[in-house]
Order: structure tokens, then C-alpha cells, then sequence
């Protein structure tokens, strides 16, 4: 797939059509990492979905950081970033 750097929304389909990596399940973690890194994606999973990053939310922000000169050096994507950010 074709993307255009310069457009948002080209990159922000690229993004969505990845499909998502289940890297706990897939086995990209080694053994000795495996009980943390599954308490993590659990966790992760449990958040409510208004909680989350999606990839769209970091499009946006990577495409802030770009083209908005008065963008701060560090910039949350996602309500969970943001959350974060403020605290």
C-alpha cells in the first residue's frame, strides 16, 4: 500500500489497515519475561476503550509534531497519554 507522507490521512490508513501484533501470544517475548509481560497485556486489555491509544490517535499527534511549529517537544497520543501527561 501506497502511502503519501504528507497527507494525514494517507498514513493514518496505513496505520488502520495493519493488522495489530499479539506479541504475547506469538511468542516475541522471552520465557523468562513471559508472567510480566502477560500481566501487562491483561491490564491493557481490561482498560475501558475510551482509555486507550489508537493508531489514529498517534497519527495525529506524529502529524502534529511535523507540521505544527508552536508543538510542544513532547506530545500524548491517546486519552491514556493524555492522562498521564497531566499528572
Amino acid at each position: 500500500m501506497a502511502c503519501e507522507v504528507t497527507d494525514a490521512t494517507s498514513i493514518a490508513a496505513i496505520v488502520e489497515a495493519a493488522r495489530p501484533i499479539d506479541m504475547a501470544q506469538g511468542g516475541g517475548f522471552p520465557e523468562p519475561y513471559a508472567e510480566m509481560v502477560h500481566s501487562v497485556f491483561a491490564r491493557i486489555a481490561s482498560e475501558p476503550a475510551d482509555q486507550v491509544t489508537h493508531a489514529r490517535d498517534v497519527v495525529e499527534a506524529v502529524w502534529r509534531a511535523v507540521t505544527d511549529p508552536t508543538a510542544f517537544l513532547r506530545i500524548p497520543a491517546g486519552a491514556d497519554a493524555v492522562a498521564l501527561f497531566k499528572n
